[in-house]
């Protein structure tokens, strides 16, 4: 019995086709698995950064008010420190001082806000007072360390999405005029 050449190359050459087909199969998946791994990386990641820019502008603007609250004392002709005993506030855009109002003091300093911000859609804003709460908590911690001389820090903390506390802190010293 005679074999046939082409026969026993046509078979060798089909079995070698299915290997090579399984092989790039084997190196597409890898390589859409790996393109997948790194979208989720990168969504995690952009969810972060955009959690941390809220908190930057969140304690910037608690920063802000205070900064304005400092000022409302001097146009009112009362000494830059009035109604700010050392201690920690929850201030928001909207907050205002005065003698029978010494703002929204939740304790000595190192007491962190257990409320959390709301968002108010219409405006935009962040408060306490109205919209939808946040995962972010602002404390205002102001301290005098001379006459002259008050200190805050703007503390935001939040809880990311994956679990685990975040935590953003700005500081500004505001001098006597």
């Amino acid at each position: 019995m005679f074999l046939n050449p082409k026969s026993s190359i046509l078979n060798s050459r089909g079995g070698q086709v299915i290997i090579e087909a399984i092989v790039a199969l084997s190196v597409l998946t890898i390589g859409y698995l790996a393109i997948l791994a790194l979208l989720n990386k990168y969504l995690a990641q952009s969810t972060l950064i955009s959690d941390q820019n809220i908190a930057i502008y969140l304690a910037s603007e608690g920063l802000e008010v205070t900064r304005n609250l400092i000022d409302a004392n001097k146009i009112q002709g009362l000494p830059f420190n009035d109604n700010f005993p050392i201690g920690s506030y929850e201030i928001s855009f909207d907050t205002q001082l005065d003698a029978s109002n010494p703002g929204d003091y939740i304790g000595p300093p190192g007491t962190l806000s257990d409320i959390p911000l709301l968002f108010d859609v219409a405006s935009g804003r962040y408060n306490y007072s109205i919209g939808a709460p946040t995962r972010f908590y602002r404390t205002i911690q102001i301290s005098q360390p001379n006459v002259n001389q008050l200190h805050a820090i703007a503390i935001v903390n939040w809880e990311n999405k994956g679990g685990g506390n975040s935590e953003v802190k700005l500081e500004e010293s505001f001098f006597a005029p």
